[in-house]
């Protein structure tokens, strides 16, 4: 499908946040070098991104990323819609993502599909009040500056797509929740981190950080503990000698394992097995 790229026609660097509201005339199938977010008012729509079709309804929201996600919308025929498109330069919306958390930025560029959340109608209402009371009005007897009402309202809308996170145990993003059990694999462990994370549609330098910013620690520091604890469960439940199990969970050398495999039980993985066995 050919598509068009949509400049930055609408911001600058003095004007980084504007939005309007479209019942009609969408643009055909198109990218563009910023950021969007919209939320459907009323009715329902065909919405087509990066080649796939859904229908949104009323209260649907969407965030589009710069340069990455291409879109357009399908009326059909008969069938009304209204929706609010709010266009937000690459470096607001990269001081409002810092604002909120130093990694929130990569993880949105660098998620598989564009962000989708539902909004109540309780903060529909809300966003369009501070849409016409607040960004709209002329600012003159308001503390806040125009820009000073973008940031917030990009900040407010960021939110909105942060409820999986704050929702999910421990605060871990669901793709974590996904990741951790494959650890314990064995032929995932065996083969090693690539194989575990193939699945995971993000960067691996993002994975990375990420992981050892909820788990504390590194992926590979956790996948040797992982090794050694199911070395544990071979050395005691099977026949195998040490270099089996060596190589069953993945290590290179039979001196590295029993380095690791000691200073994590105090025992070698031979004095291990004969002691507990």
């Amino acid at each position: 499908m050919e598509k068009l790229l949509i400049n930055d026609w609408l911001t600058s660097p003095t004007i980084q946040f504007v939005s309007k509201i479209t019942v009609s005339d969408d643009e055909s199938y198109h990218s563009h070098n910023f950021f969007e977010i919209f939320y459907i008012l009323e009715g329902s729509i065909t919405h087509v991104y990066n080649g796939k079709k859904e229908v949104l309804e009323t209260n649907d929201v969407r965030l589009l990323r710069s340069t990455k996600d291409s879109h357009e919308f399908i009326r059909e025929k008969g069938v009304s819609c209204m929706h609010r498109d709010i266009i937000i330069s690459e470096q607001l919306f990269k001081k409002c993502c810092d604002f909120i958390d130093p990694m929130l930025f990569d993880m949105i560029v660098n998620s598989p599909a564009p962000l989708q959340a539902k909004l109540t109608q309780t903060k529909i209402v809300e966003f369009e009040k501070s849409f016409s009371e607040r960004f709209f009005v002329a600012a003159e007897k308001s503390f806040y500056t125009r820009e000073g009402i973008g940031n917030i309202l990009t900040v407010d809308l960021l939110n909105v797509f942060l409820q999986e996170f704050q929702n999910s145990p421990n605060g871990f993003p669901m793709w974590l929740h996904t990741l951790l059990p494959l650890f314990s694999i064995p032929k995932l462990m065996r083969e090693g981190l690539d194989s575990i994370i193939k699945g995971i549609s993000y960067d691996k330098s993002y994975i990375c950080r990420s992981f050892k910013k909820h788990i504390g620690c590194t992926m590979t520091e956790y996948l040797r503990d992982k090794r050694l604890d199911y070395a544990v469960s071979l050395l005691l439940t099977t026949d195998k000698t040490v270099a089996q199990v060596c190589e069953e969970i993945g290590f290179e050398s039979i001196p590295y394992f029993t380095v690791s495999f000691k200073n994590k039980y105090s025992l070698s993985p031979k004095q291990f097995k004969l002691k507990f066995k």
